[in-house]
């Protein structure tokens, strides 16, 4: 068995060229991508300013800190995605609603930047780790997640 940690590219049915040239010949073939935890492929803009999204708080994982009217819900690490999706969105909803009834046109949490200490320190993680969003709220097991956030309240946000 050979491994090896680079680029290659399949040349036929049973062999692999690698990025430094090399052939390598192969029964079974095991791709992994080095998975890259970009939150934001993206730029946000509040106006003309660029908004920079490094370390950024993610309060409850459904707001970012400092800007107004964004939702994005953020799964769990540990579980299935959509466990904790699913009552995240249900908050955002509960915040639009709330906004709706008042007839508010803005909510949004306060900025912080904070230094991320991940709770689960594979490699994935830790190459991103200087960018990644904080996590500020309850992010703990999705069971409790689900529980906590039958205790959230939209008065805690601010509107305008």
């Amino acid at each position: 068995m050979k491994c090896s940690r680079t680029a290659a590219s399949p040349t036929a049915p049973s062999q692999w060229r690698l990025k430094n040239g090399e052939l390598l010949p192969c029964d079974v073939c095991v791709l992994a991508t080095g998975l890259n935890l970009r939150f934001f492929s993206f730029e946000l803009f509040i106006g003309q300013r660029k908004v920079q999204l490094e370390r950024i708080n993610f309060y409850r994982g459904f707001m970012l800190g400092g800007i107004p009217n964004y939702f994005q819900p953020m799964g769990s690490w540990h579980s299935a995605w959509t466990q904790r999706a699913e009552p995240l969105l249900r908050q955002a909803v509960a915040v639009m609603a709330r906004m709706r009834s008042r007839a508010l046109d803005e909510v949004s949490v306060e900025r912080r930047d904070n230094t991320v200490v991940p709770g689960i320190t594979p490699n994935y993680v830790m190459r991103s780790a200087a960018t990644m969003p904080w996590l500020q709220g309850t992010c703990d097991l999705p069971s409790i997640d689900n529980l906590l956030s039958l205790l959230f309240s939209p008065r805690r946000l601010r509107y305008a």
